[in-house]
């Protein structure tokens, strides 16, 4: 009997020893591992600096010297002025696209405009180079809404009736302009430009212009 119970003792062994380790994989896959230092994400950490800088990007302001380069749209209206007989011919529509550029001294702007063959005095017409540069000033109204003046002068080439470069002067004294960061975007309502030849005539052209330009 003893012989017998040995026996099947030694059966159940095997058994009890596979149960054994059964159980041991189990709770072994059911317990989380734990945390090694060199595994732990540093994405909290990175959010952290990303929220710093976006804070800093926002929050920054128009002080000391920055360039800037953007870009400007001006749908708008054109008039023609005869200066022997004082006669305006009837409006026409144009349109100008300009690359901008140019350094803010705090709020006071020197810059160019330049429409690479981009300026339509009127639809009926061929396209016009122009280029002109000006002085500004952004006038604070909030901490980031501004009233943009500039005046400034230049010149209008390329296709002109007797294919000379014209003088051209411009105006911004409408406008609205508001600062996202290091973004301005801008509102002209209108922009004026006064073309001449001194002679024969002149061209009157009020834009509406809208503008984005980014500050470095």
């Amino acid at each position: 009997m003893r012989a017998r119970s040995t026996l099947h003792d030694n059966r159940r062994a095997p058994l009890v020893i596979a149960a054994t380790i059964l159980a041991a994989i189990v709770l072994l896959a059911a317990t989380p591992a734990s945390a090694n230092p060199a595994d732990i994400s540093p994405a909290p950490a990175q959010g952290i600096q990303q929220s710093a800088a976006m804070d800093r990007w926002m929050s920054f302001q128009l002080e000391g010297t920055h360039l800037y380069a953007g870009i400007s749209l001006a749908p708008g209206v054109s008039m023609g002025l005869d200066y022997d007989s004082g006669a305006t011919s009837d409006s026409a529509g144009g349109f100008a696209f300009a690359f901008r550029f140019g350094a803010l001294f705090g709020r006071t702007e020197l810059g160019i405009e330049i429409s690479p063959v981009a300026t339509v005095v009127d639809f009926d017409a061929r396209a016009n180079f122009t280029l002109n540069g000006h002085v500004g000033y952004l006038v604070p109204l909030t901490q980031n809404l501004y009233w943009p003046l500039r005046f400034g002068v230049g010149f209008l080439a390329v296709n002109t009736a007797r294919a000379d470069a014209l003088f051209q002067a411009r105006a911004d004294l409408i406008g609205l302009g508001y600062k996202l960061g290091h973004v301005l975007v801008e509102a002209n309502l209108p922009t004026f430009r006064f073309t001449t030849d001194f002679d024969a005539g002149a061209v009157m052209t009020w834009g509406f212009n809208f503008s984005a330009s980014y500050v470095f």
